[in-house]
């Protein structure tokens, strides 16, 4: 295929000439949002952590037991959801400034 503009030779199937960057008759390939359900499910992971360690927790304080340990996961579990939470905010607002670009 030969660039309309600067007659240079181009891959068949681009949508701009990589010489002068200009527009191919070839349709530009449609950008699909693939879900992954893996990644949604590990936000369960830590708050049922959370869960379960508020549980024990509370247990331990009825009982004047060992309380210091599912203090522990209390604090570990919210530090991971905050930061999970945090990071697929940054990551959603990466992929919608790059599809925003692409449009």
């Amino acid at each position: 295929m030969v660039c309309d503009k600067c007659g240079k030779e181009i891959h068949n199937k681009a949508v701009v000439c990589p010489y002068c960057h200009a527009s191919t008759p070839n349709p530009v390939p449609n950008a699909s949002y693939q879900p992954m359900s893996g990644f949604f499910l590990s936000f369960l992971i830590a708050p049922i952590g959370f869960f379960v360690s508020l549980v024990q927790f509370f247990r331990a304080l009825k009982r004047k037991g060992l309380w210091l340990f599912p203090l522990f996961g209390i604090i570990i579990s919210l530090t991971i959801t905050i930061t999970v939470v945090v990071l697929a905010l940054a990551w959603g607002a990466l992929v919608m400034e790059l599809l925003r670009g692409a449009a």
